[in-house]
């Protein structure tokens, strides 16, 4: 799990009093496998640890799969003319490069979970300019999240692009200058700037 997420959970844990749960999460743990075993009414998980490399098996009675519906290894980017053109970074929040440096720089985040918002709340102190690109005012995040996001708008730290998604990139000599985006009735936008980055 990225780092920042990681600290807006500690954060979130120990504003509501929830210090005893922080011990129970694994960070940076990646299921590998889950077995069951009839025999001692047991799952045994299988996590390769992000820190070490190393493989560390749990076991438990009861197994909750939370893991939404991303393949976490090749995750679904969708195509937007343009992108084949610009010689920057366009990332997606899960395969996130740790070596960024966002001071200063104008970026563009495209999507309403929980991802999006965090990276928002990351960066709306870090970036010169945030835009939130997002096709519906409701996002799918943690109320505390959202109320979060609110207030950086409401503050004008971040610019909420609503109702509308990415639809294609411009720009000259493999430099990005535009952004647009358009409502799901056709209404295009652009958002014009010197350093845009994709998130």
């Amino acid at each position: 799990q990225h780092e920042a997420d990681q600290d807006r959970q500690h954060d979130e844990l120990a504003e509501h009093g929830h210090w005893e749960l922080d011990r129970h999460i694994r960070y940076r743990h990646t299921v590998q496998s889950a077995s069951w075993s009839s025999e001692s009414a047991t799952w045994t998980v299988v996590a390769l640890r992000g820190d070490t490399g190393e493989h560390v098996e749990i076991s438990c009675q009861f197994l909750l799969m939370c893991s939404g519906y991303y393949d976490y290894e090749n995750p679904y980017t969708p195509e937007f003319a343009g992108t084949g053109d610009f010689r920057g970074q366009v990332f997606h929040a899960q395969l996130w490069p740790e070596n960024v440096d966002y001071r200063g720089k104008r970026v563009v985040i495209a999507g309403g979970g929980d991802s999006a918002v965090d990276w928002a709340l990351s960066l709306a102190d870090v970036a010169s300019k945030l835009y939130v690109v997002h096709r519906r005012p409701k996002f799918r995040c943690a109320p505390d999240s959202a109320d979060k996001l609110d207030k950086l708008a409401a503050a004008g730290k971040v610019e909420m692009v609503i109702p509308y998604q990415l639809d294609a990139l411009e720009g000259s000599n493999g430099q990005l200058t535009k952004v647009i985006v358009k409502t799901l009735d056709g209404e295009a936008l652009d958002l014009d700037d010197d350093d845009v980055r994709i998130a």
